[in-house]
């Protein structure tokens, strides 16, 4: 978001907060948290996977309202005062999302660019889905490649503080390099059926 400078209330984006909401909602109505087997097999990958996907193409910004109270839920936003009040007017998509401590605040409110996250969201699913239908390098990160811009000063910054800071393990090397992978057994030669 910060990238694409959608990370600010004030300019129509998704604030710190509204986002730390966005993803309790995510959170509390995720199937893991039904299920103890999902739940054990559900990696942070997953869950990436599985919120694009949510906020790209499953949720309904144009009836559906956001609640984090008493668990999570999903309402109808004609349900409500604030419901329909979209700021922009006409069809455009908006988020609503009832404020953690009190039901007349509509946090969402000042994110009147949903679309453009909208489609945000759905950009990183493809990106996923590309990704994990053809892995280019199985040790490369899933996430630098399409999603990320290594030469961000942001991300440039982060990476060399990452650098800067002594390894946690000094035996181990802080990423895996070729010489450090187990080598995979030769794989056996086919024979053709001649059936």
């Amino acid at each position: 978001l910060m990238q694409r400078g959608l990370h600010e209330t004030f300019t129509g984006g998704m604030g710190s907060y509204l986002l730390s909401n966005v993803v309790l909602h995510f959170m509390q109505q995720h199937p893991s948290k039904k299920k103890p087997q999902t739940y054990a097999a559900t990696s942070l990958g997953h869950l990436l996977y599985d919120f694009f996907k949510y906020y790209g193409i499953d949720f309904s910004y144009q009836t559906k309202g956001i609640s984090v109270r008493n668990g999570g839920c999903t309402f109808f936003k004609g349900d409500t005062s604030f419901g329909f009040s979209n700021r922009r007017g006409g069809d455009r998509l908006s988020l609503c999302l009832e404020s953690p401590f009190g039901d007349s605040v509509d946090l969402g409110g000042p994110c009147f660019r949903i679309g453009v996250l909208k489609n945000l969201f759905m950009h990183g699913l493809s990106c996923l889905s590309h990704l994990f239908s053809s892995p280019e390098e199985e040790y490369a990160s899933l996430l630098c490649p399409l999603l990320l811009d290594p030469t961000h000063p942001v991300i440039a910054s982060r990476e060399r503080l990452l650098m800067s800071q002594p390894a946690a393990l000094p035996s181990f090397s802080r990423f895996p390099t070729k010489e450090s992978l187990p080598e995979e057994p030769p794989r056996k030669k086919r024979r053709k059926s001649t059936d």
